[in-house]
């Protein structure tokens, strides 16, 4: 992923799949990369689809297990939302391109510096 000449918003879905978004250290890699990517997804207004998962779940006539695997965490995530196949090809300004790539670059400094 880290050479791709161009990215496009089907990169960032791919890209939140090697982070953790809900990561409760703010100064955490994971934390820094799931804001840009929702902050590139905000600029190309693919945030405004509708969640995947409804909020208005009756958990009442779930048992007890089930009702906390329904809860939804305070942060957001790409995957929270849906995203349309065409919106999913957009391509990235250059400014957006650099930054996917200083993020991918970070990550990969990350586990690099995590393995020895």
């Amino acid at each position: 992923m880290e050479i791709g000449p161009t990215y496009s918003i089907g990169h960032l879905i791919k890209l939140n799949a090697f982070i953790n978004p809900f990561n409760d250290d703010e100064n955490s890699i994971d934390n820094y990369v799931n804001q840009v990517i929702i902050n590139i997804s905000k600029q190309h207004k693919i945030l405004s689809c509708v969640k995947r998962i409804p909020t208005n779940i009756d958990s009442s006539k779930f048992p007890n297990n089930v009702e906390k695997i329904l809860e939804l965490p305070s942060k957001t995530s790409i995957f929270d939302y849906s995203i349309e196949d065409d919106k999913k090809k957009e391509a990235l300004s250059s400014v957006e391109q650099n930054e996917v790539r200083r993020c991918i670059h970070a990550l990969l400094k990350n586990d690099w510096d995590n393995i020895t």
